[in-house]
């Protein structure tokens, strides 16, 4: 039920003020008055809404303009209204911009952000529906952004990136008692099985053959630290004497730390000597890989990094903390081994391994 309080400083006693929820609104409102009495009276006449709003709750809207027609504050109605109830796009953009003012999501991930607020403008504009509320984005909306994916061809893995930006978006607004649940259940398109990413010595060393010696420190040092792409041009580098050592920041601001084995360090000084850009990198590899007759692709060597971990005893736990993974489930990815590797590993380890590697 609601309550009164009186705000005191020192002597000086300031008008009542009342708190009340109707719904899943929380309320709060000056009384304009000092005098209890009064104040009770009005009280009083909130319990009664707040009751008739548990009573009836598809009509809470209408009990929330009664709260502040009573209060005399009609225009708080609409701004109330309007906060709980806004554009879905303003308030889409209020959530990831938010996100990158409290470091919760980098620049890349703001990007991604970016890239479905893209998506989502279209298929407003699409369905004559660009000022749409967020409380009428439902199943249907949701049913036609599938459709919208699908004759976009993107993959299953670009559909499922996109979906949780959505489901991340609906979690901000549940926080902000925008909404209460979400409005329908967020599903998740299955991809297709992938056989493990991992690059035989022999094939990598293909790959070195067809590039430059700048970008074989890059591969190299990739495969030998299992970096993403990006954490390549996001750390501090900390010398010890045990070695030098990055600190990295990989996803979601996660830090960790990372080792540059000492038969790299020559690679790590051409690199800081010579920096590049992220994308430019992964097109050496793509060219390279093409001159080698080779399909994979750069991110294949933090594959390769992960299997040769544990092809050398490294335990799948500690695995984690080097991937940087806050899920061990992620972890387990990466851990996928096939038959035919699995013979390799037995049979001949140095097929697997580079003697170096074996040594580490």
């Amino acid at each position: 039920m609601s309550y009164i309080y009186q705000n005191m400083s020192g002597l000086k006693k300031f008008n009542y003020s009342i708190k009340c929820r109707i719904g899943n609104h929380t309320l709060r409102s000056s009384l304009k008055t000092k005098s209890k009495q009064i104040a009770t009276r009005i009280k009083n006449q909130i319990d009664d809404i707040e009751i008739d709003a548990r009573l009836n709750p598809h009509r809470v809207d209408d009990y929330v303009a009664r709260f502040w027609i009573l209060m005399g504050k009609e225009d708080e109605h609409r701004k109330h209204k309007n906060s709980i109830n806004p554009k879905f796009l303003d308030a889409y953009e209020k959530c990831y911009m938010g996100k990158l003012r409290d470091e919760v999501i980098t620049n890349s991930t703001l990007q991604l952000y970016k890239d479905f607020h893209k998506n989502l403008l279209t298929l407003f504009e699409l369905h004559k529906v660009k000022d749409l509320k967020l409380h009428s984005f439902n199943q249907e909306m949701l049913d036609n952004l599938m459709e919208y994916f699908s004759n976009q061809e993107y993959s299953p893995t670009t559909k499922n990136m996109r979906l949780r930006l959505l489901r991340c978006f609906l979690n901000w607004c549940i926080e902000r008692d925008m909404i209460a649940v979400a409005p329908f259940k967020i599903p998740k398109v299955k991809e297709p099985i992938k056989k493990p990413s991992f690059l035989y010595p022999d094939d990598f060393q293909k790959i070195l053959d067809n590039t430059t010696s700048l970008m074989q420190s890059y591969f190299h040092l990739y495969r030998a630290t299992g970096l993403r792409r990006s954490e390549m041009f996001n750390f501090e580098e900390i010398v010890r004497s045990n070695g030098t050592w990055l600190m990295v920041k990989g996803k979601g601001n996660k830090e960790r730390v990372v080792h540059i084995p000492d038969d790299m360090k020559d690679h790590w000084n051409t690199i800081k000597a010579n920096p590049v850009k992220a994308h430019s990198i992964t097109r050496a590899f793509s060219r390279a890989c093409k001159g080698a007759g080779l399909q994979a692709r750069l991110h294949d060597l933090r594959h390769t990094f992960a299997f040769t971990q544990v092809a050398i005893g490294i335990d799948p736990f500690t695995l984690q903390m080097k991937m940087g993974h806050s899920d061990f489930k992620t972890t387990q990815v990466y851990l996928q081994v096939d038959r035919e590797m699995l013979m390799d590993l037995i049979s001949d380890q140095n097929k697997l391994l580079d003697e170096s590697r074996v040594l580490a």
